[in-house]
């Protein structure tokens, strides 16, 4: 099944507005030039951008709201989705015991492993660095700290 441009546009908007609504709400933090609601307004915001440039590709193109994707009958398609949910529940499950950086690792290198067509190195590279990237981020600049699983003592 295929959905349209233009529909994924306006769920986008609307889901823009409603994290703009709530982000609205939250507490300003003393002393800081940012607050807790910086970090969904520019998700919100990257929404936006999103949300109108498929409603208007979507729109001028004259898609059907639903149609029949041939692509999707592919061979792997629905192991792909699988995998992509798999990934998530994997995170949800392991995240406490494993800590953010091995889960991270595993999620990152498995599903780029996947999308990139087996390639093993570039994977790994992806795996490793985006979840330093990523922790070094939450960490140290957003001051979100991320479970650490075994690594409680290597705090860096």
């Amino acid at each position: 099944m295929r959905v349209a441009d233009w529909v994924f546009g306006l769920i986008l908007l609307i889901g823009a507005g409603l994290i703009f609504q709530q982000a609205a709400g939250f507490a300003e933090m003393p002393g800081q030039d940012y607050g807790p609601a910086l970090v969904p307004s520019l998700v919100a915001t990257g929404f936006v951008i999103c949300g109108l440039t498929l409603l208007l590709t979507g729109i001028r193109a004259r898609q059907a709201a639903f149609g029949l994707d041939p692509t999707a009958r592919a061979p792997g398609r629905l192991f792909d989705a699988g995998l992509t949910v798999g990934a998530i529940i994997f995170t949800m499950v392991a995240w406490d015991a494993l800590g953010f950086l091995i889960v991270s690792f595993i999620v990152l290198t498995g599903l780029t492993a996947r999308y990139w067509g087996g390639r093993i190195i570039p994977s790994l590279a992806v795996g490793v660095l985006g979840s330093l990237v990523i922790d070094w981020m939450f960490r140290k600049m957003l001051l979100v700290p991320l479970p650490l699983g075994p690594f409680t003592t290597w705090i860096w």
